[in-house]
């Protein structure tokens, strides 16, 4: 009688042993899956076991900082050790803050010292997992070098910094407008002739003390740059200042294209004739009267 629950216990202690292969299985199989994914990505990643103070990182992250992992010590504090002085407060605060108050982890830019001794921009993120009695388990993060990324943004900025003066030091008004035919960008002279600033003029679709039928004209000329993708041209443009007076530009309205040739902006160039104007219309005058004049005159 005593047979049956011995081999009911076997067979039990059997199925059990089974099932702790098969999940051991599957924890190596995860495990191998994790590794392959780690190493695969072109970014850095790491898993600190917070209670052991212990690191894995993948070759990847050991490759960006340019060491090897037998020479790499592998504690949080290594890592931490390369950051830039100046940047160490403001990660560590980051990190207590996320750690203690749960607030997402992410640090866009803080410089990183490489083996060669040279600093690194560099871009992390991560997060942590708790337990039920809210005690930090471990966390993962990842790490990318943006050292290239962040000089080419340097060189735009730079860039646009330079043509934005040039623009600026000109007398002709220039300016921008989306599909929606409302002012993105425009420069000093535009700026000082409507007495407003860039943030004010940004979204701005007419004045409000400019001539209905002026307005009118302009959208006009908006809409066939939108619509055809063409070039625009009025030699006489009749604009009112906020002063009331009225000046006549010379204004040209050409299409900015996507890679797409679909137009998504429009710069304008308008120049102040006013004073060429009326000379001409002095002269024309002139002329017209000497000629009136000519005619009945009887010698």
């Amino acid at each position: 009688l005593a047979v049956v629950p011995l081999a009911a216990t076997a067979l039990t202690n059997a199925r059990l042993f089974q099932t702790l292969k098969t999940r051991e299985a599957e924890l190596q199989s995860s495990e191998a899956k994790y590794r392959l994914v780690s190493e695969a990505m072109q970014e850095g990643v790491w898993l600190w076991d917070v209670a052991a103070d212990r690191v894995e990182w993948n070759d990847r992250l050991l490759e960006l900082m340019g060491v090897s992992r037998q020479n790499w010590g592998g504690q949080f504090s290594d890592y931490f050790d390369r950051v830039h002085p100046e940047d160490r407060e403001r990660m560590s605060r980051a990190l207590n803050d996320h750690l203690e108050h749960r607030t997402p982890y992410r640090i866009d830019l803080f410089r990183l010292r490489h083996e060669d001794g040279n600093y690194r921009w560099c871009a992390t993120a991560g997060k942590a997992e708790w337990d039920e009695q809210g005690r930090v388990v471990r966390m993962a993060g990842s790490f990318r070098d943006v050292t290239d990324h962040k000089a080419a943004n340097d060189d735009l900025r730079e860039s646009e910094h330079r043509h934005r003066q040039i623009l600026d030091s000109i007398e002709d008004m220039v300016f921008t407008k989306n599909e929606h035919l409302q002012v993105t960008w425009a420069n000093a002279a535009t700026c000082k002739y409507y007495g407003m600033t860039a943030d004010e003029l940004r979204g701005v679709g007419d004045v409000e003390h400019n001539e209905v039928e002026n307005t009118k004209g302009y959208r006009e000329d908006d809409r066939r740059v939108f619509e055809t993708g063409l070039t625009v041209e009025r030699t006489e443009e009749p604009n009112c200042a906020r002063n009331g007076e009225l000046r006549i530009f010379h204004t040209v309205k050409t299409p900015i294209k996507d890679t797409h040739q679909r137009v998504i902006e429009l710069v304008g160039v308008s120049r102040d004739v006013t004073k060429r104007k009326r000379e001409l219309d002095g002269q024309r005058l002139l002329a017209q009267a000497s000629a009136i004049l000519g005619a009945s005159i009887e010698y």
